[in-house]
């Protein structure tokens, strides 16, 4: 439930005697500076002693610590959480007029992420954004996109070190049907007699014409005009 959120570990320059041998073998890659946190129990500032261990060939009693540039460690340790944000498209750019793309209906393989990391941070996350280009399409759309992790204004959420914060999964994948749409005049089958005839009678249906999308091949067998039922 803790995590360190220090912008880097320190580094501990280190003034060593010794015999010339053992000395010769030490150097910066194979002496390891080991600080404990299984009593870490808190958030906050702490300091932390540390002990110094030397490769397995040089014996400890052959090395001694004339100087350290630090006694302590010290580190910022927050709480760390965890919780799902919903994932929202920002559609940039329109089809072209006769297209319509379907926003109502589409769909993504996941509707929100798991972000994990500093309670501080997290707290400003609200959303993951994705940006898609949809300007000038006329087929659907079917993509992967990266998010960007948002604030409720809408804004980037500003993270120093991008190694303190998970989010799973990495991308999300979009599907955005885009059709072409058709605007069809809706009429009547109409039977006149009993001294009913075009001349002394109106029809009016409201609304006079209806818009529908689908492939181009199934527009064209649409026709123009839609038959909605019979009058007689």
């Amino acid at each position: 439930g803790l995590m360190i959120t220090s912008d880097s570990a320190p580094k501990i320059t280190l003034r060593l005697k010794g015999n010339r041998s053992a000395l010769n073998t030490l150097n910066e890659s194979n002496i390891k500076i080991i600080a404990d946190l299984s009593r870490v129990y808190d958030t906050g500032t702490l300091s932390l002693s540390y002990s110094i261990s030397y490769p397995g060939n040089v014996p400890e009693s052959s090395i001694t610590v004339m100087d350290k540039s630090m006694e302590y460690i010290s580190l910022t340790v927050e709480r760390r959480v965890e919780k799902q944000v919903e994932v929202i498209p920002i559609y940039e750019g329109t089809v072209p007029e006769g297209y319509l793309a379907d926003k109502a209906n589409a769909v993504l393989d996941y509707e929100a992420i798991t972000v994990a990391g500093p309670a501080s941070i997290l707290n400003q996350i609200d959303h993951a954004r994705i940006n898609v280009d949809i300007n000038g399409r006329t087929s659907t759309l079917d993509d992967v996109f990266a998010y960007t992790l948002c604030d409720i204004y809408g804004k980037p959420v500003q993270v120093n070190n991008v190694e303190l914060v998970t989010a799973q999964p990495g991308e999300v994948k979009l599907l955005l049907p885009i059709q072409q749409v058709k605007k069809v005049q809706l009429a009547l089958n109409v039977i006149y007699g009993g001294g009913v005839t075009e001349k002394n009678s109106q029809i009016l249906i409201e609304p006079a014409s209806i818009l529908v999308s689908g492939s181009e091949e199934s527009l064209a067998d649409l026709g123009d005009t839609l038959i909605i039922g019979e009058v007689d």
